[in-house]
């Protein structure tokens, strides 16, 4: 997963412990970036999945909401 900054500071720690917790077998790498280059990450299969602070409207990527309860 790329992400735009500090995962504490954006405050997704609780989000990675339920993800854990309800999906053991993923496993979860971060990697910090600038959105442009996860979004490039992305875009050639290095990263599955970004954080990113950018206008969607912009984008050429399928979004999508998360909801972990």
């Amino acid at each position: 997963m790329g992400t735009v900054s500090d995962p504490v500071s954006l405050r997704l720690g609780d989000v990675f412990v339920r993800l854990a917790e309800q999906h053991p077998q993923v496993a979860l790498q971060l990697h910090q970036a600038v959105s442009m280059r996860t979004l490039q990450a992305v875009r050639r299969g290095e990263l599955d999945c970004a954080y990113a602070l950018c206008d969607q409207a912009k984008l050429d990527l399928a979004l999508e909401n998360v909801v972990l309860a």
